[in-house]
């Protein structure tokens, strides 16, 4: 699978894992009608469709990616998303380091999976901080321990063994943040209330366990490792995989738990 990491991203990671995630993410500090929401390090906007849901005709939702690819991606999967009533829907490519939105801009800040993955974490939180009004809150996701994600740690390991370790080292960069006594006082020493981490899981869902590595290949940029290799090592690491994975399958498909740390907390 190659081509547009993006695309792979929303058609293939979306429905498997992220849009699984999203109404959940929402739901810990849900919005209402009318307000304006950000959904920060947004993808290809599988959070930002449930918000826009949420909110209403009535209400703002605004859309923040460093990506552009992605946020192309997003518009056009909210273009062709049917019986979506919403309001007024923005979005905007720029960073978490320095969220371009007037002080007090918010009710409520989402942001699925992205904290782990930023090069200043307190930066983005402060961030977040000033950009909410008062009483706003925030929502966020982040994984938990590699080991609480099976077929990751599976693919880490095997990406390790007959890769590169940068190449692992890109998977478990997902679940760097996975220490939840460490995130809350983080988020705490911000300033943010209230601040409560509670542990969740939901199964992803893959065709099938070459599918879940096709996926992961395509969708993060990990062809690039993979195809740098020799073939007699990109066999064997496909074969690893499959040799570990393929006992959990089913007629159903392939399917995993998921664990991650979910944050709510209010200025």
């Amino acid at each position: 699978m190659t081509g547009n990491p993006a695309y792979f991203y929303e058609r293939e990671l979306v429905p498997a894992i992220f849009g699984i995630w999203a109404p959940v993410v929402v739901d810990f500090a849900p919005c209402k009608a009318g307000e304006t929401v950000l959904d920060l390090a947004c993808g290809t906007g599988a959070v930002t469709r449930v918000a826009a849901q949420r909110v209403g005709i009535t209400g703002t939702v605004v859309a923040l990616d460093v990506n552009g690819a992605m946020l192309a991606m997003a518009r056009t999967s909210i273009s062709n998303t049917k019986d979506l009533s919403t309001g007024r829907l923005e979005w905007h490519e720029g960073d978490a380091h320095t969220i371009p939105f007037p002080t007090k801009s918010f009710d409520a800040i989402y942001c699925a999976f992205g904290l782990q993955l930023f090069s200043d974490r307190t930066a983005s939180l402060r961030e977040m901080h000033r950009a909410l009004k008062s009483q706003g809150r925030i929502a966020l996701a982040v994984w938990a321990h590699i080991e609480g994600s099976p077929a990751f740690h599976v693919l880490a390991e095997a990406l390790e063994r007959h890769i590169s370790a940068d190449a692992s080292a890109k998977v478990r960069g997902a679940f760097a943040l996975h220490d939840p006594a460490q995130l809350r006082t983080t988020i705490s020493e911000i300033g943010f209330q209230d601040v409560m981490v509670q542990a969740q899981v939901r199964n992803a869902r893959f065709r099938s366990v070459e599918h879940f590595v096709q996926t992961c290949m395509s969708a993060s940029r990990l062809n690039a490792h993979v195809s740098g290799v020799d073939p007699a090592a990109r066999g064997r690491f496909v074969n690893e995989i499959r040799k570990v994975l393929l006992p959990h399958t089913t007629a159903e498909g392939f399917s995993f738990p998921m664990k991650a740390h979910l944050v709510r907390a209010r200025k």
